[in-house]
């Protein structure tokens, strides 16, 4: 008998996101390149998220004791980073619009 499937992978890698976007608000004693350089990953990571619980749920569809619930959450939090991230770079380009 095969256990149920979850969709783990795809909350870790939506949990990892979060984690991420948060590092540049850690306090001044963490070196700057521990607090900057996670954020190179958010993205990916947030897509990855996205994809691989979507993947999941799909795999799901037809098993009656698979636990969506790890796969929804990391799609929620993978869909948020990714709104996120791409709205800060958005809003970027448009801050730096009005000195060209």
């Amino acid at each position: 008998m095969t256990p149920p499937r979850t969709g783990r992978f795809a909350l870790v890698t939506g949990v990892g996101a979060v984690v991420c976007l948060a590092c540049p608000f850690l306090p001044d004693v963490v070196p700057p390149l521990l607090r900057f350089m996670p954020l190179w990953g958010t993205l990916p990571l947030g897509l990855s998220a996205v994809v691989s619980g979507l993947v999941t749920l799909r795999s799901m569809r037809d098993d009656p004791r698979a636990d969506r619930r790890p796969a929804r959450a990391g799609l929620a939090l993978g869909a948020a980073v990714s709104t996120v991230c791409v709205g800060m770079v958005v809003w970027g380009l448009w801050a730096l619009r009005a000195y060209w």
